[in-house]
């Protein structure tokens, strides 16, 4: 009877066991999940006002009314770029959707941002971009001197050239410009995206030509800012210099006037508008010896080069845009006032073999124009 008792006991005893370990086990399994939920849901608290990705290079960032501070956090924590806030700056809620930008060009969302006081510069010493954000009013030029800077607030790294079109007789439209280049491209890419041209202008300040990029195996060409920030960005990590060969862009020039041959040049490199402008700027600045320059013309003179035209306060200078050496304009330009009537006079006096080859150009222009505005229609 003792016997049955204690064996009774000890299997009563074992089952409480099992039961009370049973229960500490479902106990902890879901304090475990309930804790893992509300971290979870803590985690998406923090962030579920804005994502921040960052895939083969290229970002993308969804916000509504975030904290621009911890989204430029998450940048840095996610891609190379370096990033220092003033602790004396405010923080700002702002709502961003950008999708796919080259991680090169970083700097574009603080200009999305509207921030008001900020530079990236390319450091050599991290070899990394850095971001800076200042208060308002502080100068920031502190903190990026001596550095490559690829943006910088209240500036536009890369200004656009005038060129006049007064007097023009025979005027090829930008347009018909644009679709004489998608037709030549054509014929030798499948895919590509053609950019906004450069104004070129001949010794007189007149159109002359349009330099059309295009970028190939691409849908759209990128925005200035983008493309600036690519191209100077490559330079300041010594991957390009001021070598304008660029693989995937190519140049196409097309004549402005249709008394010249439609596509004098094209060549699979860049304009080196695109790569030694803000260069350019900085010699001008000293030459002037002033903080600003604005780029006025950009000069295309066919065996005696291409030229900026920067103008300071009063004064003016050309920087050979391969060279970016200075010059004074009197040295460069032949300014003379000739008319077309002028231009056809001289041609009319031309004589012998000189008035033969001329004449035969002048009838292959017209051929070439009159089949390109056939196939453009």
């Amino acid at each position: 009877m003792y016997y049955q008792e204690n064996n009774l006991n000890k299997e009563i005893s074992e089952n409480c066991k099992i039961t009370l370990l049973f229960c500490l086990t479902v106990f902890l399994t879901l304090f475990l999940l309930i804790s893992g939920v509300n971290a979870k849901g803590r985690g998406r608290e923090k962030n579920n006002n804005f994502t921040v990705e960052v895939k083969d290079k290229f970002v993308s960032v969804n916000a509504h009314d975030a904290s621009f501070k911890k989204i430029l956090r998450e940048l840095e924590s996610k891609t190379k770029v370096k990033v220092y806030i003033s602790e004396e700056v405010g923080d700002k809620k702002v709502t961003l959707r950008i999708s796919d930008l080259p991680d090169y060009s970083v700097g574009l969302i603080l200009r999305r941002m509207q921030l008001k006081n900020y530079a990236v510069v390319y450091d050599q010493t991290l070899k990394a971009e850095v971001i800076h954000v200042l208060p308002e009013g502080h100068d920031i030029s502190s903190v990026i001197r001596d550095k490559d800077v690829i943006m910088r607030s209240g500036r536009v790294e890369l200004s656009r050239p005038r060129a006049s079109t007064v007097n023009v007789k025979n005027l090829v439209s930008e347009d018909t410009g644009r679709k004489i280049v998608e037709l030549e491209a054509g014929k030798r890419f499948d895919r590509f995206a053609v950019g906004k041209p450069v104004f070129c202008s001949d010794d007189k300040g007149k159109l002359v030509a349009y330099m059309f990029p295009v970028k190939v195996n691409a849908d759209e060409f990128p925005e200035d800012e983008i493309f600036i920030s690519e191209m100077k960005s490559k330079i300041a990590k010594g991957e390009g210099g001021i070598d304008w060969k660029a693989g995937e862009y190519w140049t196409y020039v097309v004549s402005a006037r249709e008394r010249d041959f439609p596509i004098p040049v094209y060549s699979n490199s860049l304009s080196p508008y695109f790569v030694t402008s803000a260069t350019a700027a900085g010699v001008a600045k000293k030459q002037l010896n002033t903080s600003r320059v604005e780029l006025t013309r950009y000069y295309f003179l066919g065996h005696r080069g291409q030229y900026y035209e920067f103008s300071g306060g009063d004064k003016v200078i050309l920087i050979h845009a391969h060279r970016l050496t200075p010059y004074e304009s009197s040295r460069i330009l032949v300014r003379k006032n000739e008319t077309e009537s002028d231009v056809l006079d001289k041609t009319n006096k031309l004589k012998g073999d000189e008035k033969k080859s001329f004449t035969i150009y002048q009838q292959q222009t017209r051929d070439e124009w009159n089949k390109l505005k056939e196939q453009i229609k």
